[in-house]
């Protein structure tokens, strides 16, 4: 019985397939015949048995459309994961001065100092709790980020490094190794500690009108007794590396692997 689809966009069909599958069995049982009378094998006949039952249709959709559904989504998936750059992965377009670029706005971040509350009264934390009340009252859009952080011993490993080098008795230079193992083991003890951050999020802001924008918050949470600063762009990807990877070793982060090894100009 021959049924004509009930709207145009979809396939007739004639008993329970497609008129193409009806074709592909069609063609499939001649060769099975073929192959059973004459050669004695089983597999075309078990083939186009298991193709029949796996293209009956019901309500428009099959068994085998799911299951090429499910290859295409799979597969197809994994296929755009490998082509896609890292940035893509992480939903970031990139960062620019002090802010990140996002399919879903622009961030602003304002690192705020914390508060050691432990020495304070119980009048004083009452006073940076309504302080921060003021703040999250006179600003309409605004999110709050609280992740490791970890202390910078740049200066006093740059040091060591250098002395180092420098050193010829090798005593002394195996005694200002160890110290800088000390220095790396204490920073990544150090990552426990916390680290506040206030975002921003900008969303078709004029750029006339951001700088203002973010003066003006930036003066509220100063005037409400805050320390805080604009975060600079290796900041953002220091930050960016605590919260992906927990990264809280390394110094200064690339914008892309193997970028410190380039020498241009030569």
């Amino acid at each position: 019985m021959y049924i004509y689809p009930d709207n145009l966009k979809s396939k007739a069909t004639l008993w329970l397939w497609e008129l193409r599958d009806i074709g592909i069995i069609g063609i499939g049982c001649l060769i099975s015949v073929f192959a059973l009378s004459r050669l004695g094998w089983l597999p075309p006949i078990v083939l186009t048995a298991v193709y029949a039952f796996l293209s009956i249709r019901f309500e428009d959709v099959s068994i085998l459309d799911f299951i090429r559904y499910a290859v295409a989504f799979f597969f197809g998936k994994q296929q755009a994961r490998e082509k896609a750059s890292t940035r893509q992965l992480m939903g970031i377009e990139g960062i620019a001065g002090h802010s990140l670029a996002t399919p879903h706005g622009e961030l602003v971040f304002f690192m705020i100092k914390p508060t050691n509350i432990s020495v304070l009264s119980d009048s004083s934390i009452g006073a940076r709790i309504y302080a921060l009340m003021n703040v999250l009252k006179g600003i309409s859009d605004i999110e709050m980020l609280c992740l490791n952080s970890r202390e910078n011993f740049e200066d006093n490993k740059s040091y060591l490094k250098a002395r180092m080098d420098a050193e010829q008795n090798p005593v002394i230079r195996k005694l200002l190794a160890q110290d800088q193992t000390a220095l790396d083991r204490m920073q990544v003890q150090m990552a426990t500690a916390r680290e506040f951050l206030i975002i921003i999020r900008l969303k078709n802001e004029k750029e006339r009108d951001v700088q203002p924008y973010l003066s003006r918050i930036e003066k509220s949470l100063k005037d409400q007794g805050f320390t805080v600063r604009k975060a600079g762009e290796s900041d953002i990807k220091r930050l960016l590396g605590v919260y992906y990877e927990q990264n809280v070793t390394t110094e200064q982060y690339e914008d892309y692997d193997g970028e410190r090894w380039v020498i241009l100009n030569e």
